[in-house]
């Protein structure tokens, strides 16, 4: 019997979506699937492993972004899950159910997953989610409208910022030193202090002061 993942850590919603989905297949609405439930990143990453070696397949995947990882890396969350999920079974339908709102985190998740279904948790109305399902498995996508608009105009900044841009204020805004930030995006340390000088230029920073760069960020452009 092939598979269904939901990665959900709280334990409310994860029951109701069990519950959604075994209605579904009651009604052969979708494949009668084995339902596994995971509410940690390290669950996560061992259940899809294990389905891997006993050479079934994963048909369905409901995952949030926010994920238990037992106090481990800031990466381990539903995205990294997701990209493996699409790695190694490409042809599963993803749906993305979170409350996650940072609009550089929302575009990440968009770019290196491309969810069938993308929904945030505030504009979504509970009793669809079985119809959105349905939706998504019979190859619709179905985005929140915040999704939506992202979708359609990017990540809705004026001003041209590249990928290497915002990633570099998304790791700043979490206080990662420079030092390390210059690590994750390949660059030496006067390259990042020379970026963060173009960043103030674009944004219209007095200076490219960290903080003066996430406060524009933040309130004038909405990009954190």
């Amino acid at each position: 019997m092939n598979h269904i993942l939901l990665v959900e850590d709280e334990p409310t919603l994860c029951d109701a979506y069990r519950f959604i989905l075994q209605g579904l297949q009651e009604k052969k609405s979708l494949p009668k699937s084995k339902i596994v439930s995971c509410n940690s990143y390290k669950n996560s990453i061992a259940t899809i492993d294990n389905i891997l070696k006993s050479k079934k397949q994963l048909h369905f995947c409901i995952l949030d972004y926010r994920i238990s990882n037992n106090g481990n890396s800031d990466s381990e969350n539903g995205l990294e899950i997701g990209k493996l999920v699409r790695r190694i079974f490409p042809n599963c339908k993803i749906m993305v159910i979170t409350s996650i709102s940072k609009k550089y985190i929302l575009h990440q998740i968009f770019e290196e997953i491309r969810p069938c279904g993308f929904l945030l948790k505030n504009e979504s109305d509970f009793s669809s989610i079985s119809e959105d399902i349905c939706n998504v498995w019979k190859g619709k996508t179905v985005y929140s409208a915040s999704i939506s608009n992202i979708v359609q105009k990017g990540i809705g900044c004026d001003v041209d910022l590249d990928t290497k841009d915002l990633k570099i204020i998304h790791l700043m805004s979490k206080g990662i030193p420079l030092p390390k930030i210059a690590q994750k995006v390949h660059l030496s340390i006067s390259g990042l202090e020379y970026r963060k000088r173009k960043l103030a230029e674009k944004l219209g920073a007095s200076s490219s002061n960290i903080q003066d760069l996430l406060n524009l960020a933040t309130n004038e452009y909405n990009i954190l």
